[in-house]
């Protein structure tokens, strides 16, 4: 690996349905972690700020528009190849239609109690119970 590490930026994306707490997660079409279940996010571009580069993400990726919250967490993903550095912020949805798109093969609105289902990884479980944990104070 002789690359720098790459930025990116993730969202969660949290619907406090009366039925319980849902999330928004994508099936990742592109690498890190092909075909596995995920929050919405990306690649931060050269001149883009991050606030940008999470509403830009989150509308190819999910169809939704967002408004960025705070930061929850900064999570790093290496493995062999790349070494990615990810800023996890809490968003609300202001518009659009959830749909899968550019990265994702599928988006869901998931029951929190649910994401066992979806094999998320501990990092992801982590952050989501984080910012369902903001939401109620």
């Amino acid at each position: 690996m002789s690359e720098a590490p790459r930025l990116a930026v993730g969202a969660v994306i949290v619907d406090p349905r009366a039925d319980g707490p849902h999330v928004v997660l994508v099936r990742r079409t592109s690498p890190p972690r092909v075909g596995q279940w995920s929050l919405p996010g990306g690649k931060v571009e050269r001149g883009e700020t991050i606030e940008r580069a999470l509403v830009r993400e989150i509308r190819e990726e999910c169809g939704l528009d967002v408004r960025v919250g705070p930061l929850l967490e900064v999570i790093e993903l290496i493995d062999e190849r790349v070494h990615y550095v990810v800023l996890d912020y809490v968003c609300s949805v202001v518009g659009g239609a959830l749909r899968a798109g550019d990265d994702a093969s599928e988006a869901a609105w998931v029951a929190a109690y649910d994401l066992a289902e979806y094999s998320v990884t501990e990092a992801v479980a982590r952050v989501i119970s984080r910012a369902i944990a903001d939401e109620r104070e």
